[in-house]
C-alpha cells in the first residue's frame, strides 16, 4: 500500500506522488517490478516513451511520497495499553436497533463478536461529569451456609452470579450486615436458586437486578421484589435507548464508577449486591419524588414473573406448515419477479433503489415524487403507493417487497427460532424499551406480523396450541385508545356513543359527513376510522389528505367537523400540549411520566413532533398501563381457578391464551370479566373473544 501511494499519489493525505500515474498502472508496475525503487531503477526497461518519461522525472516526488505514505514507527514515550482502547459496545442499544429493523442475523454476528459480559466499565463514559471511583465496594466473605442470610433484616440485596453454563452462586447484603456473603450454590446443592432461596428472603424487601431474569432462572414469584433495572426505565422518562448494564446504572444515578479490577468473581458478586443495595434505596426514593412509586409496585413489578413464564412456555409453531408457507411464498415471490421483469422489459435487482429507480423514472417515464438524501429519486413505500395507479408494475413492486419480507422475517425468520426440544418458539417480552409503557418483543418480533391481511393471517394461521391443548383463544380490548381518549377528554358526545354500543366509526363519519348513521356508506366509515384513529396521533390536513387521497382543503374541513363534534377532544389535546410545555413532561392516568426535551424546541419540525408525542402519549401509554393491570388480574384469577390453560402472547391490546376444550367457556367468562374490569373508567372498556384452532382462526 505504501509503494502503491507512493506511485499513484493520494490527495486526501496530500501524497503527489508520480504527475499521471493512476492507480491501474501503479498496481501494474509494482506487479512488475515489487517496489518503487525497483520501478524507478528499471525506468528505461518500462513500455511506453510517455510513462518511462513521467517515471523519469517523478523520480523525487515518488521517494517524497513513499516516505509521507510511511507510519513512523519510533516514537519516544509513546504510551499504550490495549484495555484504552478496547471495544465496549451499548450491547443493550444495539439488540434494540437490530430487533427495531429484524436485524436477527446482524444480532447473530455481533454476540459472537461480541460476547456479553457482566459489566460494561466504559458505560458512564459520556456523564457530563467524570464519575468518582465507588467508595462502596467491600469484599465479602464466603460461606457454604446460605442460613446465613435468614438472619439479614430490610432491606436486602441479591445478586445472583451467573454464566452461559447456569447459576455459579449468589451475594446478598443488608444494612445491617458488616460484609456480603457470597454462597456457591454447589456448597448448597442448589442448581439454581429455587425454593430455598426464596424461603429464605420470604417476608423481607428485597432490591435486585433484573426480576424476570431471576423467574426464568428458577426463583418463585415474589411480591417484596424491587427491580431496580425496572425503576430506572420508569424514571428515564425522557425515552430512548439506554444501557441497563450495572456499570451504566451506576454511573447515572449513584455518579461513580465500578471498579476495573476484582481479585475473583466472588469479589464482582459481592460488590453487585453493595451496588445494587444502594441503588435500590436512591431509585426508590426519586420514585417516590415522581410519584410512580405505586405504578413501580402494582403494574411493573408484578408483570415481570408472569412475562417470565410467558418466554419459558413458548407458543407452538407448526414447522411443517411454516415451511410450506415459506415454499408457497418463494413461488409467489418467483411469479412477482418474472412479472416485474416483463413490466420492465430487463432483469435487475428489485431490491436495489438505484436500478429500480432507473427503471420507474428514466426507462418507463413515471414521474418521480420525492428525492433521497444522495440527490437520487426516492422508491420508498410512500413514494410507490402514489405511483400505484400509474403503472402495474408498480402494484407487484410492492407486494414483492412484502412477500421477501413476510418470508425473511417471519416464514424463513421464525423457523430459524423453534426450540428443537420444546418446538414452540420462545419470544423474549421487552419491559424496559418503549417510553409509552407498550411491551414489545424480539426474537422474534411478534409484535409487527400485519393483523388484518391475508399476508399476516397466513403466518398467524401456523401458531397452534401445543401437545395437551386444543385451541388458542384471543381476548382483544376494542378500540381501547379511542375509549380512553373519551374518558380522559371527558367528551360527552363520544362517551354517549361508547355507552350506548354504538359504532363509534360509523357515529363519527355521521357527524363529519353530516348525514345520518344510516346513510353512512363503507367509504365513509373508513374515513371516520382514519380520522378517529389519527386525532390521537395529531393527524394535520396534510396527513389526512395524503392518507385518504383527498385535497389538503377538505381533509381541513373534515377535522375542523370532527373538532365541532367532539370539542372535548380538542380541549383535551390543547391542554395537553400546553401542559407540556409549561413542565416539559406528559402522564398517563396511572402516573407514568414521559420527558418531551424538545417541546419548546424553535424548530418547527422538532417541535411539531414533540407535541404529537405530547398527544399520544397520555392515551397511548394509559391503554398500555390497562393491558399490563388485565395481565397482572387475570394471571391471578386463571391460578385460582386452577385452570390448566395458560397465556401465552400479549399483543399491543391482545392476550393469547391456549386452552383445552373443557375450559374454553370458563376461561372465556374470566377473561371478559377480568378485562373489562381491571380499570374503572368513566367509558366501558369492551372485549372481543375468540376461539380457534390456530391464531388466525381466533381473530
Amino acid at each position: 500500500l505504501i509503494d502503491l501511494k507512493a506511485l499513484m499519489g493520494d490527495t486526501s493525505d496530500n501524497i503527489p506522488g508520480i504527475f499521471g500515474v493512476g492507480q491501474k498502472t501503479a498496481l501494474k508496475l509494482l506487479q512488475e517490478y515489487g517496489t518503487v525503487e525497483k520501478v524507478l531503477d528499471n525506468a528505461a526497461n518500462v513500455k511506453g516513451a510517455a510513462l518511462k518519461k513521467k517515471i523519469a522525472e517523478g523520480r523525487e516526488a515518488a521517494l517524497l511520497s513513499k516516505k509521507l505514505a510511511t507510519i513512523e514507527c519510533n516514537v519516544p514515550n509513546l504510551k499504550y495499553a490495549s484495555a484504552d482502547y478496547g471495544i465496549n459496545p451499548r450491547r443493550d442499544k444495539m439488540r434494540a436497533f437490530c430487533d427495531a429493523n429484524e436485524l436477527r442475523k446482524v444480532w447473530q454476528n455481533f454476540e459472537r463478536a461480541f460476547p456479553a459480559v457482566e459489566e460494561d466499565l466504559f458505560a458512564s463514559v459520556n456523564k457530563t461529569e467524570e464519575p468518582q471511583p465507588s467508595a462502596m465496594y467491600q469484599a465479602g466473605k464466603t460461606s457454604a451456609n446460605a442460613e446465613e442470610l435468614a438472619g439479614f433484616t430490610a432491606p436486602v440485596a441479591l445478586w445472583v452470579h451467573d454464566d452461559a453454563d447456569g447459576i455459579l452462586g449468589f451475594a446478598a447484603v443488608a444494612d445491617d450486615a458488616a460484609l456480603p456473603v457470597y454462597v456457591p450454590c454447589s456448597a448448597t446443592a442448589v442448581p439454581s436458586l429455587g425454593r430455598q432461596i426464596t424461603e429464605l428472603l420470604k417476608g423481607k424487601a428485597v432490591f435486585v437486578y433484573d426480576a424476570k431474569k431471576l423467574y426464568r432462572q428458577g426463583l418463585t414469584k415474589q411480591e417484596n421484589f424491587f427491580d431496580v433495572t425496572l425503576a430506572a426505565y420508569l424514571l428515564r422518562t425522557e425515552g430512548g435507548e439506554k444501557s441497563y448494564e450495572l456499570a451504566a446504572l451506576v454511573g447515572e444515578f449513584l455518579a461513580e464508577s465500578v471498579p476495573q479490577e476484582f481479585a475473583a468473581p466472588e469479589d464482582f458478586a459481592c460488590y453487585a449486591a453493595q451496588a445494587t443495595l444502594k441503588l435500590g434505596k436512591v431509585l426508590r426514593q426519586k420514585l417516590e419524588e415522581a410519584d410512580m412509586l405505586r405504578l413501580m409496585t402494582e403494574i411493573e413489578e408484578p408483570l415481570a414473573p408472569i412475562l417470565a413464564q410467558m418466554e419459558a412456555t413458548g407458543v407452538y409453531v407448526d414447522k411443517e406448515h411454516l415451511q410450506e408457507k415459506a415454499q408457497a411464498a418463494e413461488q409467489r415471490i418467483t411469479l412477482l419477479q418474472k412479472r416485474i421483469y416483463e413490466a420492465a422489459g430487463e432483469e435487475f435487482n428489485i431490491s436495489s433503489p438505484k436500478q429500480l429507480s432507473g427503471i420507474l423514472f428514466d426507462k418507463l417515464s413515471l414521474t418521480p415524487t420525492k428525492k433521497n438524501k444522495s440527490g437520487g429519486y426516492s422508491t420508498n413505500v410512500e413514494v410507490l403507493n402514489e405511483l400505484k395507479n400509474l403503472h402495474p408494475i408498480v402494484g407487484d413492486i410492492l407486494d414483492y417487497r412484502l412477500w421477501t419480507k413476510l418470508k425473511s422475517t417471519y416464514l424463513d425468520g421464525i423457523g430459524q427460532l423453534i426450540n428443537p426440544v420444546t418446538q414452540r418458539v420462545h419470544t423474549t417480552f421487552n419491559q424496559r424499551v418503549t417510553a409509552t409503557g407498550r411491551l414489545s418483543s424480539s426474537e422474534p418480533n411478534l409484535q409487527n406480523i400485519p393483523v388484518r391481511t391475508e399476508e399476516g393471517r397466513e403466518i398467524r394461521a401456523c401458531f397452534e396450541p401445543g401437545a395437551g391443548y386444543d385451541v388458542i383463544v384471543s381476548a382483544d380490548y376494542s378500540q381501547i385508545e379511542l375509549r380512553v381518549l373519551a374518558a380522559m377528554a371527558n367528551d360527552e358526545n363520544m362517551l354517549a356513543a361508547f355507552k350506548n354500543g354504538e359504532d363509534i366509526h360509523a357515529h363519527t363519519a355521521a357527524a363529519v359527513f353530516g348525514k345520518d348513521e344510516s346513510d353512512v356508506t363503507p367509504l365513509l366509515r373508513r374515513r371516520a376510522k382514519a380520522i378517529n384513529f389519527g386525532i390521537v396521533y395529531g393527524l394535520s390536513d396534510y396527513g389526512l389528505a395524503k392518507d385518504l387521497g383527498i385535497s389538503r382543503k377538505e381533509a381541513a374541513s373534515y377535522i375542523d367537523g370532527y373538532f365541532a363534534k367532539y370539542s372535548a377532544v380538542k380541549k383535551f389535546l390543547d391542554e395537553t400540549v400546553a401542559f407540556a410545555k409549561k413542565t416539559g413532561y406528559v402522564q398517563t392516568l396511572f402516573g407514568r411520566r414521559r420527558e418531551l426535551p424538545n417541546i419548546r424546541s424553535a424548530n418547527y419540525n422538532v417541535r411539531g413532533m414533540a407535541e404529537r408525542m405530547a398527544m399520544n402519549t397520555p392515551v397511548q401509554g394509559t391503554a398500555a398501563d390497562i393491558i399490563k393491570a388485565a395481565m397482572i388480574a387475570v394471571a391471578a384469577k386463571v391460578a385460582a381457578a386452577n385452570l390448566k390453560s395458560r397465556m401465552l402472547l400479549q399483543v399491543h391490546d391482545e392476550l393469547v391464551f391456549e386452552a383445552v376444550n373443557d375450559e374454553v367457556a370458563v376461561l372465556s367468562a374470566l377473561l371478559r370479566e377480568t378485562m373489562e374490569n381491571a380499570v374503572r373508567l368513566s367509558v366501558p372498556l369492551a372485549v372481543n373473544i375468540a376461539v380457534g384452532k390456530n391464531w388466525a382462526e381466533a381473530k
